[in-house]
C-alpha cells in the first residue's frame, strides 16, 4: 500500500501528535455541542472566549487569567488541526474559526451513544437493501458510458451505500463500548454486595444476550440478500467492462462480511463471558453467600509458608510446576475389532454350596468403645480416637477413624469454628502417623433425637 507508507511516512516528518488536558477537551466538546443548539458552524472569537469561560467556570473556578489562558487553548487546538479559520483577514481582525474534522469526531464520541440496536439495525439494513436495488436497476438499464457507471452506480455505493455500513460499524463500536460498561458494573456489583447481586448479574447478562442473538439473526438473514444484490451488480459490472464500478462492488462486499463477522465473534465471545459469570454465580457465589470460605481460604495461604527466623531466608512464592507424560511409542497399529466370545451354556450346578463365614463383631466393639466415651463428655473428636485407634491393626485404623467420626457426628454437637486445626492421635518416632481434622464438641445444650430434628 504505497499510499498509505506515504501518509505515515508524511506523519511522522511533521511530527503530528494531540496533547490535550481536561479543559481543552471539555472546550471541544462544548463547542460541538453550541454549534448543535444554535445550528451554525463556525464562531467568531468573542463567541470562542465566551465559550471557554464557560467551561473554565465549571473545570477551574479558581483559575486565574481567564482570557490568557482562552488565547492559549485557541492557539494550541489551531497548531493541533483541532480548529481552523475561515476567514481570509489574516491579522488585521478578530477571526472566524470552525472544527475540523477531527475536534468532531472527538466530541461526537463522548456527545453521541449511538449503540446498536434491532430497531436501528433493521432501519439501516432495510435502506441499504432499497438503495442496491435501485443502483441493480440503473446498472441494468441499457448501455451506459463510463460518466454514467460513475453517477448512477460507483459514487452511490461507495458515498451513500457506504455511509450506511459505516453508520451500522460505528453503532457497533457503540455496543462494544456498553458491553465493557456492563462487564465493569457486573464487576461492582460482585465486589460491593456479593451475594445479593447475584439477581442484578443475571439480568444484566439476559438482557445483553437477547440483545445479540436478536442483533445475529438480523445480520444472518440480511446480509444473505445484500451479498445476492452485490454479486447481481458485480455481473452486470463485469459484462460491461466497468472495471471501477466492480471494485466499488467488491470493497462493499468485503465491508458486509465484516459486519456478519462482527456479529458472530461478538455472540461468541459474550456466550463466553456468560458461561464463566454464571459458573462463577452458581459454584462460587451461592456456595460461599458469607465469604466465609474464601476467607479463610486466604489466610491460610497467608500462612501457609513458615517464618523465617533470625538470619534465614523467606520461603518464595507459590509455584505450580506440571510435566506432561512422555507419550507411550506405538510399535504396532491396533486391532480396535473387538472380539465376540461365542454365546455357550455353563454346564454343573448352577446353585453354589454356601460357605460359612464367622461374623466380624470388630466394628460392633468400636460402636460400642465410642458411644461409651461420648458419655463422659470428652473435649474433642481426636480424644474418642486416640483411645480407641491405638488397639486396632494398622489394616483397621483408616476405617475404623471413620466409624468413630460418623457416631460422633450423629451423637453429639459440633462446634462453629471456622478454623479447625489437624491434631495428632498417635505418634511413631518422630513423626506422626495419623492426623486428623480437631472437632470441638459443644456440651452446654442437650442434644435433640434424630427423629425429633426430622
Amino acid at each position: 500500500m504505497p499510499e498509505l507508507q506515504t501518509t505515515l511516512t508524511e506523519l511522522a516528518h511533521s511530527q503530528v501528535g494531540l496533547q490535550l488536558g481536561p479543559t481543552d477537551l471539555c472546550f471541544v466538546v462544548a463547542l460541538r455541542a453550541r454549534a448543535d443548539q444554535s445550528g451554525t458552524t463556525a464562531f467568531e472569537e468573542e463567541a470562542l472566549v465566551d465559550v471557554f469561560h464557560q467551561v473554565l467556570n465549571l473545570v477551574e473556578p479558581t483559575a486565574e487569567a481567564p482570557r490568557l489562558r482562552a488565547t492559549s487553548a485557541i492557539r494550541r487546538l489551531r497548531e493541533q488541526r483541532l480548529l481552523t479559520r475561515i476567514d481570509g483577514a489574516g491579522m488585521v481582525r478578530a477571526g472566524e474559526f470552525a472544527l475540523t474534522r477531527l475536534a468532531d469526531a472527538l466530541a461526537e464520541f463522548f456527545l453521541t451513544e449511538e449503540t446498536l440496536t434491532r430497531e436501528s439495525l433493521s432501519i439501516l439494513t432495510n435502506t441499504l437493501t432499497l438503495q442496491l436495488n435501485e443502483i441493480k436497476t440503473s446498472a441494468a438499464k441499457g448501455r451506459l458510458t463510463p460518466d454514467e457507471w460513475r453517477q448512477r452506480v460507483v459514487q452511490p455505493l461507495r458515498i451513500t451505500a457506504g455511509d450506511l455500513l459505516g453508520g451500522i460499524e460505528r453503532r457497533q463500536r457503540g455496543l462494544d463500548l456498553s458491553q465493557e460498561h456492563i462487564r465493569e458494573k457486573i464487576a461492582a456489583l460482585l465486589r460491593e454486595d456479593w451475594f445479593a447481586a447475584i439477581e442484578a448479574c443475571e439480568a444484566l447478562l439476559e438482557e445483553t444476550a437477547g440483545t445479540l442473538r436478536e442483533l445475529n439473526d438480523i445480520l444472518l438473514k440480511d446480509t444473505a440478500t445484500l451479498q445476492s444484490l452485490l454479486q447481481d451488480i458485480a455481473e452486470v459490472a463485469r459484462e460491461a467492462g466497468a472495471i471501477e464500478a466492480n471494485r466499488a462492488t467488491q470493497q462493499l462486499a468485503d465491508q458486509v462480511d465484516r459486519v456478519a463477522a462482527w456479529g458472530a465473534s461478538r455472540q461468541r465471545a459474550w456466550s463466553d463471558y456468560y458461561r464463566y459469570v454464571q459458573r462463577f454465580l452458581r459454584d462460587v457465589v451461592r456456595l460461599d453467600p458469607g465469604r466465609a470460605l474464601s476467607q479463610r481460604l486466604r489466610d491460610q495461604l497467608r500462612t501457609f509458608l513458615p517464618e523465617a527466623g533470625p538470619g534465614e531466608q523467606t520461603g518464595g512464592n507459590f509455584a505450580f510446576i506440571a510435566a506432561s507424560p512422555m507419550p507411550l511409542p506405538l510399535l504396532r497399529v491396533p486391532d480396535m475389532r473387538a472380539e465376540r466370545p461365542p454365546v455357550t451354556r455353563p454346564a454343573g450346578l448352577h446353585d453354589q454350596p454356601l460357605e460359612e463365614v464367622v461374623a466380624d463383631v470388630a466394628p460392633i466393639e468400636v460402636d460400642a468403645k465410642a458411644r461409651e466415651l461420648l458419655a463422659k463428655k470428652p473435649d474433642g473428636l481426636s480424644d474418642v480416637i486416640r483411645e480407641i485407634v491405638g488397639l486396632m491393626p494398622d489394616a483397621d485404623r483408616y476405617r475404623t477413624v471413620g466409624r468413630i467420626t460418623a457416631i460422633c457426628a450423629v451423637d453429639t454437637r459440633i462446634g462453629r469454628e471456622h478454623e479447625r486445626p489437624w491434631v495428632a492421635v498417635e505418634r511413631i518416632g518422630e513423626r506422626h502417623s495419623l492426623l486428623v481434622e480437631e472437632w470441638r464438641f459443644d456440651w452446654s445444650k442437650p442434644l435433640k433425637k434424630r427423629k425429633e430434628r426430622s
